[in-house]
């Protein structure tokens, strides 16, 4: 018989933590642990964790383009 345990509000506390410090790695190590113990993480904190994986990876698509050289003074 499987049992199926879900994440409890505590951890969801912890990994949103993890993300509003900058703490990517730690938050992705919460979720990898959890899985590999067999504890079902709910598919809106794998949401939160990967759209800010994504947006560490790319930061220059919500910033502001540099100055284009060609401008002259």
């Amino acid at each position: 018989m499987n049992v199926i345990i879900f994440c409890s509000p505590l951890y969801d506390e912890i990994i949103t933590l993890c993300l509003d410090l900058g703490e990517l790695d730690g938050a992705i190590a919460i979720v990898a642990d959890m899985e590999t113990t067999g504890i079902t993480v709910p598919d809106q904190t794998l949401d939160k964790v990967i759209s800010a994986r994504q947006s560490n990876e790319s930061p220059r698509l919500e910033h502001e383009e540099p100055p284009s050289s060609s401008e002259s003074s």
